[in-house]
């Protein structure tokens, strides 16, 4: 389980939980939050990172690109989100050699409004 946090000394720690998941490529990214608090993307990539959900068999393993700018922009500050795996923009990133499956690993918060007003001095995911 990880948690989102910043740290300002003139404010106390802040905790929300993150989470992960990984989308197929025959699958659609949906993450929703709970009224009063909006999405923030806190990691995303794309392509054949490793073993899982989408990829039984290592054969093009560690092709991958950082889509995170990506889905902030159109996530970040949204009570829900939707994107398929296949969407045009992230496929224009072209992370593997045409014609390998490719797949979306996602972190993302659901955070109150006074957090990113307040405490968006630091950012950060930690284990707990």
């Amino acid at each position: 389980q990880c948690s989102l946090h910043c740290e300002n000394s003139d404010l106390q720690m802040c905790l929300f939980p993150v989470t992960r998941g990984e989308f197929c490529d025959y699958e659609i990214f949906k993450a929703q939050c709970n009224n009063g608090q909006v999405l923030h993307i806190l990691h995303a990539m794309y392509g054949q990172m490793a073993l899982g959900k989408c990829v039984k068999v290592d054969g093009y393993l560690g092709c991958k690109a950082d889509v995170t700018n990506v889905l902030a922009q159109r996530c970040n500050s949204q009570l829900q989100c939707e994107i398929n795996v296949l969407d045009d923009q992230l496929r224009q990133s072209r992370p593997c050699e045409a014609g390998i499956s490719v797949f979306l690993d996602v972190q993302h918060a659901c955070i109150t409004g006074e957090f990113r007003i307040l405490c968006c001095i630091q950012l950060s995911t930690t284990s707990s």
